[in-house]
């Protein structure tokens, strides 16, 4: 018996230490990664000074891409078919038409080559550069057209389009083109110093590096709300990505931040991650990446990530007494209506399935044996909350 209470815990250590940030940089050479993109199982990691690297395995083992300066500092990329740009600072844009294996440099017509931004829309690639404002291109990069009327800031650190929308982050403020970048109007006078924008279905996220530091807007701009709950206090919001109703935050020297409603709330989770400069974030559809100063790449499932959601939706579950030796209470902080309790053992075998509405719901030992159970809790929503309960 203490030969498998031993064997137990040793696997219910092996699965929570599986829930945590862990760092996969095999290959990699250079840990300054500044920037990431996925694209399938294929991710594009991209250094201060040490080039573009590749993975074909979600980020399982890395190679070097070739032919692209490693004195540079990749900031950015952008993905349009078997195109990949990646922008870098001082020199420029860069193109790929091999899956990274190689790269030229695509700059003629462009000014400044201090590109921090890429955006695509159809053929038009519009590119973000600290001092030159932004320039165009139609025709894969081949040549570009600077496109400031109306534009103030020339100091651009992002670009996101919805439709006709292409919006514009400057140290000027937040500014719009409806007009594919012909002309440029200032939105909402009392932004300043806007350092990253994002936009999710209707809702437009603007980052500043003063104020409140991170609103949300579903207007476009005109209406501002502060979403900062649960943030450190003066974050730098370095990446945004979106998965289903997550939100994550690279906020940089304070790590990764997650929401699951529209940014109201937030919460930390860097279990696996302390200590590191948070400076990138990509997804794909299982896990999660991020981009560290020094530390490499780091990468957590998102569906273990699920559980985080009640903290979010202001539902705590508790359970008592735990271990139990006949029954035990599972109590919910708000009502439910069709929630799945799902009971399995610590082989995953499905012991018992429960549809339940109400408060609270007594489970009895039954037929279960002493050790130790997973309980998998889902909404009408589809939050799933995992615990642990223990028969004694």
């Amino acid at each position: 018996m203490k030969k498998f209470c031993t064997i137990i815990a040793l696997m219910f250590v092996i699965a929570i230490s599986k829930a945590q940030w862990t760092p996969v940089n095999t290959g990699l050479t250079n840990m300054n990664v500044f920037s990431l993109k996925s694209n399938g199982a294929e991710i594009f990691a991209g250094t201060d000074g040490g080039g573009v690297f590749l993975s074909n395995n979600s980020a399982g083992n890395w190679s070097l891409s070739q032919n692209l300066l490693s004195a540079t500092l990749v900031t950015t990329f952008a993905i349009s078919g078997a195109n990949i740009f990646a922008a870098t600072t001082p020199e420029g844009v860069f193109l790929s038409t091999d899956n990274g294996s190689t790269w030229a440099t695509v700059n003629s017509g462009m000014t400044n080559l201090n590109v921090y931004a890429l955006a695509i829309s159809g053929n038009n690639i519009f590119a973000g550069t600290e001092g030159g404002g932004i320039f165009l291109s139609n025709n894969n990069g081949a040549t570009w057209s600077a496109m400031n009327t109306g534009l103030t800031g020339t100091q651009v650190s992002s670009i996101a389009i919805s439709g006709n929308n292409i919006f514009a982050a400057t140290e000027a403020g937040l500014f719009l083109s409806v007009n594919n970048g012909n002309s440029w109007t200032s939105v909402n006078a009392s932004l300043t110093n806007v350092s990253l924008i994002q936009i999710n279905s209707t809702n437009l996220y603007i980052i500043t590096n003063s104020g409140s530091n991170i609103y949300l807007s579903s207007d476009n701009g005109v209406t501002l709300t502060p979403v900062n709950t649960g943030l450190p206090n003066t974050p730098t919001i370095r990446s945004l990505v979106f998965s289903g109703n997550k939100i994550f935050a690279a906020a940089s020297g304070d790590g990764v931040y997650m929401s699951t409603n529209n940014g109201s709330n937030w919460l930390a989770v860097n279990t696996g991650l302390s200590g590191q400069y948070a400076f990138s974030l990509t997804l794909n559809s299982s896990n999660i990446f991020a981009g560290t100063q020094a530390g490499g790449v780091f990468t957590r499932s998102l569906t273990e990530l699920t559980g985080i959601e009640e903290l979010q939706n202001n539902n705590s579950i508790t359970i008592s007494p735990n271990p139990f030796t006949s029954l035990t209470t599972i109590s919910f902080s708000q009502e439910q209506t069709n929630t799945t309790i799902k009971i399995k053992d610590i082989l995953g075998k499905e012991i018992k399935s429960i549809n339940f509405t109400g408060k609270q719901y007594t489970l009895e030992k039954g037929t279960m044996q002493a050790g130790i159970y997973f309980l998998q809790i889902t909404d009408a929503n589809k939050n799933v909350v995992n615990r642990k309960v223990v028969v004694q």
